[in-house]
């Protein structure tokens, strides 16, 4: 819980502050990421992009015409720190679509849910035996050879927990949990008024108390350029979250004219280690 006592905010701000992290606190993973190369990623590391662990064994994923799916992020729970509903060990890896006729990279508009176009997939295990030039000769390239796929070069990544409320970076949600508020406690209501109206001069505190949400993120709160693909509540749950990424103005990571991607997954399904049915979309502005 933030400690507002010290804000410069009036009183009612203050309970409604208090009021949104109690009713929207999560439990969250943010995505930070190691931009200065400090060492080149091995084929188990939580990573961007780069070259797949896959064990030789198993047959790797391809889409409907048939093409090798390439690498996205993948991620060693091996070496995260990480609570449930998400594993305590093994791989789990994010692959899309290189393909170059409808630069769509794997996503399907009206069927954003069947893996065709893209694949999850989890390693219970790691076969720590499996080297990168084994994966090589099975004819898997890396994601940032291809143009095609967002994937502009290779990055080491790393879960850091974080509580993320409900904030004025999405304001459509704010708005709506601000007017709940008002209504439950204040029995008040500020109509068709904006957050930026109805607080004024405190809304940046207020962000600043709230702390800034990460748009890359596992467990937390998704965002969009356009609008939620979900036309229901099954998919409940942030898999992973990538925004457009760059340092120092190079480019790690873009979504078409820099956008974000989500996958998303039920709950229980999680729980249960399945991965069979996940929700994948991308958009930009």
């Amino acid at each position: 819980m933030i400690n507002i006592q010290k804000m410069r905010l009036c009183e009612k701000t203050k309970e409604i502050i208090a009021e949104i992290e109690r009713r929207t606190a999560r439990e969250s993973y943010r995505i930070s990421l190691e931009t200065k190369r400090k060492r080149k990623p091995f084929i188990t590391d939580s990573k961007i992009g780069g070259l797949p662990y896959w064990p030789i064994s198993m047959e790797y994923p391809t889409n409907s015409k048939g093409q090798k799916l390439v690498l996205l992020a993948q991620i060693n729970f091996d070496k995260e720190n990480v609570e449930t509903p998400l594993p305590k060990k093994g791989l789990l890896q994010f692959f899309i679509s290189n393909d170059e006729d409808d630069l769509m990279m794997g996503l399907d508009l009206e069927h954003p849910d069947v893996q065709d176009g893209f694949r999850v997939v989890y390693h219970d295990e790691i076969d720590d035996s499996v080297t990168a030039e084994q994966v090589e000769e099975l004819g898997i390239k890396r994601a940032e050879e291809y143009s095609a796929v967002p994937v502009e070069r290779e990055c080491l990544i790393k879960l850091v927990k974080k509580t993320c409320y409900i904030t004025p970076d999405f304001p459509d949600d704010f708005d709506a949990i601000v007017n709940a508020i008002l209504f439950d406690i204040f029995h008040e209501d500020k109509g068709e008024l904006d957050a930026y109206d109805y607080f004024g001069d405190e809304l940046d505190e207020i962000r600043r108390v709230l702390g800034e949400n990460s748009l890359n993120n596992v467990l937390g709160y998704p965002y969009f350029t356009q609008s939620d693909p979900r036309n229901d509540n099954y998919y409940d749950t942030v898999l992973l979250q990538l925004d457009s990424i760059s340092d120092e103005d190079e480019d790690i990571l873009l979504w078409g004219d820099v956008g974000i991607g989500n996958f998303f997954i039920n709950w229980e399904d999680l729980k249960r280690r399945d991965f069979s049915k996940v929700l994948y979309n991308w958009d930009c502005p």
